[in-house]
């Protein structure tokens, strides 16, 4: 069975991922937020970058690696 939750304030995402065992990450310009998986109204964290961010890739439960205009950016996200 399909079900659909809308995040109030997350349009324009260009990428996501799931980080394990509950976390999702948005990436939305050059806004990296991260949310719990069951409770989508406020994110857990939010980070600025400077350049716009095309794509995320995860490695492990907590590295993610932002593809932006100005580069590769790791980032290590706490949960």
């Amino acid at each position: 069975m399909l079900s659909k939750t809308i995040t109030p304030g997350r349009s324009g995402i260009r990428s996501i991922i799931i980080l394990v065992p509950d976390h999702v990450l948005y990436a939305n310009s050059q806004t990296v937020s991260l949310y719990k998986a069951i409770n989508t109204g406020t994110p857990v964290l939010t980070i600025e970058l400077d350049s716009e961010i095309h794509a995320l890739a995860a490695h492990g439960t907590s590295t993610v690696v932002a593809a932006t205009t100005l580069g590769l950016v790791a980032l290590n996200v706490p949960h």
